[in-house]
């Protein structure tokens, strides 16, 4: 088995690199270490880590039982690592013309915990194959999960990270068909109480 790194669109990776060589660069204009969790000013530099695509998935789809079929990109996530601590860096993926835009570092409570499962996964024995790294967000629902992406399709693994909510259980490795099923009440009940406008 072997799990592997997708290639970052160089776009988004200039527009997340040429932001942390300006803040290394001018420590000044950087985000406070106590806001984002790195410090840009560390004498070790800040390495960029683990790069992977982030797929949106909308409740409508999971309550209509269309599983993860129309999950699609929105962003992709890179670590950062300044010897001593991580964060979390999101670089939207564009619409038409508009640029790839860095638009979120933070030091949430999924960083750790996204490491740790991919690090189990690298020596899970029970997983055959070849998987490529992506995670899964369903704002909705407040979910977060690695999603080991078989190359080539079919038997792909979803493992949600902790914080999971109540229907899952972090760490457990589902399939993608059970992944959804297990989230499709969920979705049904908010959209029933807050309506359209956060089914998609």
């Amino acid at each position: 088995m072997a799990i592997k790194l997708a290639t970052a669109p160089p776009d988004s990776l200039s527009a997340l690199r040429s932001k942390v060589e300006l803040w290394q660069a001018q420590p000044a204009m950087s985000p406070a270490a106590y806001h984002v969790g790195v410090n840009f000013a560390a004498e070790t530099g800040v390495d960029v880590q683990l790069p992977h695509p982030v797929y949106d998935v909308a409740l409508s789809d999971l309550a209509a039982g269309k599983g993860l079929t129309n999950a699609h990109v929105t962003a992709w996530r890179y670590l950062l690592n300044d010897g001593a601590t991580t964060a979390m860096a999101e670089v939207t993926a564009p619409k038409a013309a508009q640029p790839h835009t860095l638009s979120m570092i933070n030091r949430g409570p999924f960083i750790s915990s996204l490491v740790h499962t991919v690090d189990a996964a690298e020596n899970d024995a029970t997983l055959a194959g070849n998987y490529e790294v992506a995670t899964i967000n369903i704002p909705g629902l407040y979910v977060v999960a690695l999603w080991l992406r078989a190359q080539p399709p079919g038997q792909s693994v979803v493992i949600p990270l902790d914080p999971a909510p109540p229907q899952l259980i972090a760490g457990q490795k589902y399939t993608e068909a059970q992944f959804a099923d297990a989230l499709a009440p969920a979705a049904k009940q908010v959209i029933d109480a807050s309506g359209p406008a956060l089914a998609g």
